[in-house]
């Protein structure tokens, strides 16, 4: 009886799962991320296939998340077994877009400060020096919104 139970719920489980999906890929289409997330999720939790991570990473990617994303891309590398080299190196460019994305900030930051502290150092007036610490303090400004914090 509990497996007569299991093999009739199993159909419904996999229009849900369809339907989830279906819904993840056209959100995602549409540019709504976090509808493609939470379609995403919901289709895991039901069939937890390693595809479904590499999509997630794309979704959580597209919303700023980009540790979140590479802990995805890693699961995705781990989970999946049957990849190919090529396939492999695919990933392997998420991730490296992801950290270069994720790092853009600090690197900005970091030029600015150096920037503004070198002005300073020079700076023949008192309106020099001013500017001079106004840029410098814009590093802490990207720090402070979260922006390279990761």
């Amino acid at each position: 009886l509990l497996v007569a139970c299991v093999l009739a719920g199993a159909p419904a489980r996999a229009d849900e799962f369809r339907d989830h999906y279906e819904r993840a890929l056209s959100t995602f289409r549409a540019g709504d991320y976090p509808g493609s997330e939470r379609e995403l999720r919901a289709a895991y939790a039901l069939r937890p296939l390693p595809a479904l991570l590499l999509n997630l990473g794309h979704a959580v990617q597209e919303q700023g998340r980009y540790a979140e994303a590479l802990d995805l891309y890693d699961r995705y590398l781990r989970d999946e077994t049957s990849l190919t080299a090529a396939q492999r190196l695919d990933v392997d460019q998420y991730r490296q877009q992801a950290r270069l994305i994720e790092a853009a900030p600090l690197i900005v930051g970091t030029a600015l400060f150096a920037v503004g502290t070198i002005g300073c150092a020079l700076a023949p007036t008192i309106g020099w020096l001013f500017l001079g610490r106004v840029i410098a303090g814009i590093n802490s400004t990207l720090a402070d919104s979260g922006l390279h914090s990761r």
